[in-house]
């Protein structure tokens, strides 16, 4: 630790009771607790025609080009790792679009990355 505020915040963090279901959920999604567990967080609903959907690019869509930024080592595992446990539970599946989404990463408290997709309405053709 370089200074005492560092310390006194690390302290405060690791002496900080961690909430339970009933304190972080409000309580009309009590009924829910299944959805909460982290079971329920590693399954999707049943298919259901009508609801499941792809999406379709425009006709005519041509892919715009952005430039390419290098990833670390650290981000390029943080993205394998992203894709591989979320194709195995099928939440998604290797796109064969021609247009490639743009993504940053947050770092984690534990210092573990994670992507996020940037949402850009100007992709959509």
């Amino acid at each position: 630790m370089s200074n005492k505020a560092q310390k006194f915040a690390l302290k405060d963090a690791q002496e900080k009771k961690k909430k339970t279901f009933g304190e972080l959920v409000p309580d009309y999604l009590h009924n829910f607790t299944d959805v909460f567990t982290k079971e329920g967080l590693n399954t999707l609903p049943p298919s259901r025609p009508g609801v499941d959907h792809r999406i379709e690019m425009k006709p005519g869509f041509i892919p715009k080009s952005a430039k390419t930024y290098p990833l670390s080592l650290k981000e390029t595992d943080a993205v394998k790792a992203f894709l591989d446990k979320h194709i195995a539970k099928d939440f998604i599946q290797p796109s064969k679009s021609p247009q490639a989404s743009r993504f940053f990463f947050i770092e984690k408290k534990d210092g573990s990355l994670h992507p996020a997709k940037i949402i850009d309405t100007s992709m959509s053709g």
